[in-house]
């Protein structure tokens, strides 16, 4: 995710903010260790740290297979 994803996001849900709170939210999300850093000024973007995978991981694993061959059938 980057910066103007994450503010992207939010104005999808009625929320417009400034590209300083959304760095600021991003930095509060890494000092926590829910998001990783990677690169740095205008390439920096942001990835799940390992608590978000795991319970990503967690929700996947818990979930029944959708037979989707279904929708596809020609009729």
């Amino acid at each position: 995710m980057r910066n103007s994803s994450y503010r992207s996001a939010l104005r999808g849900y009625g929320e417009a903010i400034s590209n300083q709170v959304a760095t600021s939210d991003l930095r509060a999300m890494v000092n926590a260790g829910l998001l990783t850093q990677l690169g740095a000024k205008r390439g920096t973007y942001y990835q799940a740290a390992e608590p978000l995978q795991a319970i990503l991981s967690e929700v996947r694993s818990s979930r029944t297979p959708i037979d989707a061959s279904v929708l596809f059938v020609a009729a």
